[in-house]
C-alpha cells in the first residue's frame, strides 16, 4: 500500500497529499485512494512534477466521467481537456477575475468535478479561493434561507459575451442560442444529504420570484458572501507551477482572482460528470 500524508487545508475544506511521484498517478492502487480521498473531503491538492495529459486523464477517470463539452471556444486536441490561458493559442478564459460561481449549471447534467494543474503561474502570483457551498447555505440567516428556499435559477452560459464575468450584466440579452439550465437556488445534495447554496455568476433569471426582486436577492446574497468572508470555509490557493487540485463541482464554489494580464499564466482543466 502506497503510504501518502495527508493534511487537512484551511478552514477543514479539502486536504493536501504528499508522498506521490508522477508515475503513482497511473497505478490503480494509488487512483483509488485519491478518489476516495474526493469523495470524503470534496477537494484534494497535491503537487507533481511531469504530470501530462496521460496522468490527468487517469485520475479524472478514477473521479467520474471525462465530458468533452468545452463550455468556451478552444480546447487541446484531445477531447475533454482544454487550457485556461493568455498566452496559448488554443487558450480559453485567460484573463481578467471571475466571481465565485460553479461551472457548467447550464448544462444537464452539471460538472462532478474539475480538475485544474498548473503550469505557468504569473510571477507576481495568482490565486483561487474555494469557498464551501455548504458553509454558504449554513452561515445565511434564517430570514435569509427562508426567502431563498423554494427558487429556482435559470444558468446560462453565453461564448459571445465573457468579457464581463466578474459579475453578471442583468440587461445585456443573451446571444440565441446559448446554452441554459434551470436549477434550485439550494441544492440537496444527493450523496451527502447537505444542503448547499449554488449561487452562481451564471445566474440569469429566476423562478418561484419576480425577476427584480430575484435579481436584488442575487446582489444582497453575494454581498453577504462578500461581507461574511471571514466566517464562511474558504480555501484560498496560491498557485505554484506542478500544483493539482480537484474538486466537487456542486458542493464547492470557486473563484479567480485578478492577475498580471502581461504575464504568462496556464492551467490544464478537465471537467468531469
Amino acid at each position: 500500500m502506497k503510504e501518502l500524508e495527508i493534511t487537512p487545508l484551511e478552514c477543514g475544506l479539502g486536504v493536501e497529499v504528499t508522498g506521490l511521484v508522477v508515475d503513482d498517478y497511473l497505478d490503480d492502487e494509488v487512483l483509488g485512494m485519491l478518489a476516495n480521498l474526493f469523495n470524503e473531503h470534496h477537494l484534494i491538492k497535491t503537487n507533481v512534477t511531469g504530470f501530462e495529459e496521460e496522468h490527468q486523464f487517469a485520475l479524472a477517470n478514477a473521479i467520474g466521467e471525462i465530458t468533452d463539452r468545452a463550455g468556451a471556444p478552444g480546447q487541446s486536441k484531445n477531447p475533454g481537456m482544454q487550457y485556461v490561458s493568455n498566452v496559448r493559442p488554443d487558450g480559453v478564459l485567460g484573463k481578467g477575475a471571475i466571481h465565485f460561481h460553479h461551472d457548467h449549471l447550464f448544462y444537464d447534467p452539471p460538472l462532478k468535478a474539475l480538475m485544474l494543474y498548473g503550469i505557468e503561474v504569473p510571477a507576481s502570483g495568482s490565486e483561487t479561493h474555494f469557498r464551501s457551498a455548504v458553509a454558504f447555505y449554513d452561515a445565511l440567516p434564517a430570514e435569509l434561507k427562508t426567502r431563498v428556499e423554494g427558487i429556482r435559477c435559470k444558468h446560462l452560459y453565453d461564448h459571445t459575451k465573457i468579457a464581463a464575468r466578474e459579475y453578471r450584466d442583468w440587461d445585456t440579452e443573451p446571444t440565441p442560442g446559448s446554452p441554459t439550465k434551470t436549477r434550485p437556488w439550494v441544492w440537496l445534495d444527493p450523496v451527502t444529504g447537505d444542503k448547499a447554496l449554488l449561487h452562481s455568476q451564471s445566474t440569469l433569471d429566476f423562478e418561484g420570484i419576480e425577476r427584480d426582486a430575484g435579481i436584488e436577492l442575487y446582489k444582497e446574497l453575494t454581498a453577504y458572501g462578500e461581507a461574511h468572508a471571514e466566517e464562511i470555509c474558504t480555501y484560498r490557493h496560491h498557485w505554484q507551477p506542478g500544483d493539482l487540485i480537484v474538486w466537487n463541482n456542486l458542493l464547492v464554489a470557486h473563484a479567480r482572482l485578478p492577475f498580471a494580464k502581461e504575464e504568462p499564466r496556464t492551467l490544464r482543466r478537465t471537467p468531469i460528470i
